[in-house]
Parts: C-alpha cells; sequence; structure tokens
C-alpha cells in the first residue's frame, strides 16, 4: 500500500468515526459508560435519568 493510499484509508476511517460520533447520544453514552462500566440497557437509561438527559 503506498503512503497516498494510507492516508486516503486512514480519512476515510477518521470520517466514519466522526459520523458515528456525531450522534445526539454518543458522548454521553460512552461516558456513562467508561465511568461505570458495562451496563445493561435499562440501567444505562437510569443512570442518564439521573443526569435529567431524557426528561
Amino acid at each position: 500500500m503506498t503512503r497516498a493510499e494510507n492516508e486516503e484509508q486512514c480519512l476515510a476511517s477518521i470520517g466514519e468515526v466522526f459520523r458515528i460520533m456525531g450522534g445526539k447520544w454518543s458522548f454521553l453514552v460512552l461516558g456513562q459508560l467508561f465511568n461505570n462500566g458495562v451496563q445493561r440497557f435499562n440501567q444505562l437509561r437510569k443512570s442518564l435519568d439521573k443526569h435529567q438527559i431524557f426528561n
């Protein structure tokens, strides 16, 4: 793979990450999972509710 191809693939990957992370709740959910570890959906929702995310 040439350097130009490698850079193009890298930029495409970064663009994909930004597309995924651009969601409304992405950083909030990731923050909760990072701070509290693995959670079931309802546990995650309750922890976000405590911060009045869904209200």
